[in-house]
């Protein structure tokens, strides 16, 4: 059986494992990220790949490639990293360094929103002519779409549902970008406003939510509208076969998707109600490193 070393790599740490060709993950590893300088950064990225290589001495000689998610804009045709908000990395040629330290694996680089879509296209086993679509609810706001295992580029600005405008019901109803007014960062700066407290976190708002807050109940509940209104784009322009909203906000707090499906029936026709049940909330921990390496195993 074939295998293939995932990394996903972040501004406060790298998680690396070996992955097969079935999607089970059988090494991990986790390295503190470098962000000083970029060599220092790619060093660690070489640590991390050398310690699943430790870890992998009965399996080694079927190793076929190394794939790596990235936030930010990547150049997936060279490999390059081509700017992270929170990586020293700047048109960094990442593909041409690995391949100097590992020239007989094949190296693929991908943005992270495009591999966690991935991965979780693979472990849904979509099947031939199906639409999916990946939205990520985190830091950010963002979307994937993949058909026929080929990811959906456009022009370079395909996904970003963060930057759809939508009615902010918490800003007097102005136009702002769906990122803006929904992701995990705005959650915790409109409890500290509506709290009055500046020590605020996204989860204390959440934590709130459960215990029965109204507060908590008017910004949640106004954050699904707007995330509602978003997904209905999605939905009136793609109809996706399925949907998959994954995330750190979205898989810690599934409660929130609950919410948005059920303001969905107040955008959608009725006729379009049926996409609601096709939207579930990711499950798997390890989609992005999965989704990192599977299109190796094509």
């Amino acid at each position: 059986m074939n295998y293939a070393i995932a990394l996903d790599i972040g501004g406060t740490k790298i998680a690396a494992g070996l992955i097969n060709e079935l999607g089970e993950v059988s090494a991990y590893e986790k390295l503190p990220s470098k962000t000083g300088d970029k060599e220092s950064m790619f060093k660690q990225v070489v640590a991390a790949i050398d310690a699943i290589f430790a870890q992998s001495d009965a399996v080694k000689e079927n190793i076929i490639g190394i794939g790596v998610g990235l936030p930010g804009k990547v150049d997936r045709e060279n490999g390059v990293a081509v700017f992270q908000n929170n990586l020293p990395w700047t048109n960094f040629p990442l593909k041409e360094r690995l391949l100097e330290v590992y020239p007989k694996l094949a190296i693929l680089i991908e943005n992270d929103v495009a591999v966690a879509a991935y991965g979780e296209y693979f472990l849904s086993k979509v099947e031939t002519g199906q639409l999916f679509t990946y939205i990520t609810l985190s830091t950010g706001v963002a979307s994937a779409s993949i058909l026929n295992n080929e990811l959906i580029k456009g022009n370079g600005f395909s996904g970003e549902l963060g930057l759809i405008p939508v009615q902010a019901g918490l800003e007097n109803n102005e136009l702002r970008i769906l990122e803006k007014c929904t992701s995990g960062v705005a959650i915790e700066e409109y409890g500290k406003q509506f709290f009055n407290d500046q020590t605020i976190t996204t989860k204390d708002v959440f934590d709130k939510f459960y215990d029965g807050d109204e507060t908590a109940e008017n910004i949640l509940n106004e954050v699904a509208r707007s995330l509602a209104i978003g997904f209905t784009s999605v939905i009136s322009l793609l109809d996706p076969n399925k949907i998959v909203v994954g995330g750190s906000v979205a898989v810690h707090h599934p409660a929130l998707v609950e919410l948005v499906k059920k303001k969905l029936a107040n955008y959608l026709l009725e006729a379009q109600h049926d996409a609601i049940k096709r939207i579930t909330v990711s499950t798997s921990p390890d989609a992005a490193l999965i989704g990192s390496v599977s299109r190796l195993f094509e």
